[in-house]
């Protein structure tokens, strides 16, 4: 659904209770001082395709004013993900629905924005051809309830971010800022290693890729895809060439050198211009590398590493320090205030400067 929480993960059992537990959650997130952005899909339904027909959403309502289709012969297209059919972003019907769910999830829950996949789709006509200026995109970023929240895009190619229309109000995730400032903490050949420019860019955010601005649009995450945590990608010997790229898997200990090196990269990560996202597990030098335990097989094993070890947070276990150590620069940051404001910072004389020493 577009508009409601997944029954199957509250802890009650009525009709109601994801929607009131999932308010309660939210609410004691904003009384600590935690925004809460949702992660949303909205470039395609589960709904099969002509091969694999599966009427579950709109299917069976409209499916020509729902779907894109293929030119002329009528059938629906499947969504490059393979999740099902993609949705006609040109439809004035979807426009609505989309919008109406995104405020929906403001105006009820208090969401404080959407981390939105498939902006690329968003931008698309019927056919698929890419839009100057998509209705959809625009619709959601105008529209007067939803201007208030963040925005971001979730999967923008790099060499994408500057052309996407964003009236100064989306932001991305930026792919570049993983790769570039643990590359440069690793030293890692020149051949890969990003230049000091590269990685003073990713420090003052990323004004290559998001100007005009604010820097606030960059959303800056030091995991990259392929499922390594912070501390698996700096164990890891290999070197990731372009974004996105898995890296290999490292030995789930915590050397006094790679210790350093988270320290160094929250560092960086929370000492920059833009917004901070901090994955899970990466504030106490967890990983995803499974060691062993229960179950058997690949399906053991993926779920062994995708735990959250709760016992590391425990008095006297390693990776206390380095969550305290989080939480220092964390406030650090929010008592310094030039390093979350809105405006770049510029070269030319009377701008706000920023200068570099070694």
């Amino acid at each position: 659904s577009f508009m409601a929480p997944h029954p199957g993960f509250a802890s009650g059992t009525s009709l109601d209770s994801a929607c009131w537990e999932l308010k309660s959650l939210i609410k004691a997130l904003h009384a600590r001082g935690m925004e809460v952005i949702l992660g949303v899909e909205l470039s395609c339904t589960a709904e099969g395709t002509d091969a694999d027909p599966r009427p579950l959403s709109f299917r069976g309502v409209d499916a020509a004013t729902y779907y894109r289709v293929l030119g002329g012969e009528g059938l629906l297209v499947e969504h490059p993900s393979g999740a099902g059919c993609t949705l006609n972003h040109s439809s004035h019907a979807v426009k609505q629905l989309l919008i109406h769910a995104l405020r929906h999830w403001v105006s009820e829950y208090h969401v404080d924005g959407f981390h939105i996949k498939g902006v690329n789709e968003l931008q698309q006509g019927r056919a698929g051809e890419k839009m100057s200026m998509s209705p959809m995109l625009e619709g959601l970023l105008l529209d007067p309830v939803l201007m208030g929240v963040k925005m971001f895009a979730a999967d923008i190619p790099p060499e994408e971010i500057p052309s996407t229309p964003h009236w100064s109000l989306l932001g991305a995730s930026n792919p570049l800022f993983g790769r570039d400032v643990l590359n440069f903490l690793r030293a890692c050949p020149p051949s890969s290693s990003p230049s000091p420019r590269s990685f003073s860019a990713r420090l003052a955010g990323s004004p290559d890729l998001f100007t005009p601005g604010p820097a606030s649009r960059s959303l800056n995450i030091l995991s990259l895809a392929g499922g390594a945590s912070l501390m698996d990608v700096l164990l890891s010997n290999v070197v990731p060439s372009q974004p996105g790229e898995a890296y290999a898997e490292g030995a789930p200990t915590l050397p006094s050198l790679e210790n350093r090196q988270v320290r160094n990269a929250l560092t960086a990560l929370l000492m920059s211009q833009g917004v901070p996202l901090i994955e899970m597990g990466d504030e106490n030098g967890s990983s995803q590398v499974w060691v062993g335990g229960e179950g058997g097989g690949e399906e053991g094993e993926a779920a062994q590493a995708s735990l959250f070890h709760w016992d590391a947070l425990q008095e006297g276990a390693k990776g206390v320090d380095l969550v305290t150590f989080t939480s220092t620069l964390i406030s650090l940051r929010h008592r310094c205030a030039s390093l979350i404001c809105e405006p770049f910072y510029e070269a030319r004389e009377g701008g706000r400067t920023l200068k570099w020493s070694s």
